[in-house]
């Protein structure tokens, strides 16, 4: 919940088709305006993409900071893949290489 890799690795995500038709079937427009997804890809697209200008964004617009170290998904009932299977142990800067984030995070906090 710091937020860190919500903040600084927007353009470097990516979205899969089944999150784009689950964005779809659950009529989530406020998250596809962010989205492009190649047409008739069998793949990836790219999120957090500005919808007025098209360029990357480099952050995820459905983050929020709450406090200087901590923040929360607006959209985290239906986040893409990347970010529920993304692991932050070391993967941002922070916390101890081999150590587990949650576990560094409560030693933190």
């Amino acid at each position: 919940m710091c937020g860190k890799c919500c903040e600084e690795m927007g353009f470097e995500l990516t979205v899969t088709v089944e999150d784009y038709k689950r964005w779809v079937r659950e009529g989530r427009e406020d998250i596809l305006r962010y989205v492009w997804l190649p047409p008739g890809s069998p793949g990836f697209g790219d999120i957090w993409i500005d919808p007025e200008t098209g360029e990357d964004l480099d952050y995820c617009p459905f983050f929020r900071r709450i406090n200087k170290n901590r923040g929360i998904c607006l959209i985290h009932d239906t986040k893409p893949e990347v970010c529920r299977e993304f692991w932050c142990e070391y993967s941002c800067g922070v916390g101890e290489k081999g150590k587990p984030y949650k576990r560094w995070a409560d030693e933190w906090s």
